[in-house]
């Protein structure tokens, strides 16, 4: 996400819905595990805070290198073998990708 360890400046963030504003955006739609805490009052508008709320949750889950749904899974709680290997659940740069690609791809298809 950064340059590089010394600098600062943020090199991929955008999943597919940046856009440049002259004045404050309402969002339409929340994906609530993502989204700001005062993004889930109703008519808050989305300021750089939100977006560095945003910033900061993709970087944890980077550094963590899981998500949460990954060890909640309802299909995968009960069995012992699945158990042990969801404790070791790592998401390589590829996936990242793939699953940005399709992320991409869902919002553009026509309902």
């Amino acid at each position: 996400m950064f340059q590089s360890k010394r600098n600062w400046i943020v090199k991929l963030v955008d999943f597919g819905s940046a856009q440049f504003t002259k004045e404050a955006v309402k969002p339409t739609e929340l994906d609530f595990a993502w989204a700001a805490p005062e993004l889930h009052i109703k008519d808050t508008p989305v300021t750089v805070q939100s977006d560095v709320w945003g910033m900061g949750v993709i970087t944890f889950c980077l550094r963590r290198m899981r998500t949460d749904e990954a060890l909640s899974h309802r299909f995968l709680s009960s069995d012992p073998q699945m158990v042990r290997r969801r404790e070791s659940i790592k998401y390589s740069a590829s996936r990242l990708r793939k699953t940005t690609m399709l992320t991409n791809q869902s919002q553009t298809r026509p309902e």
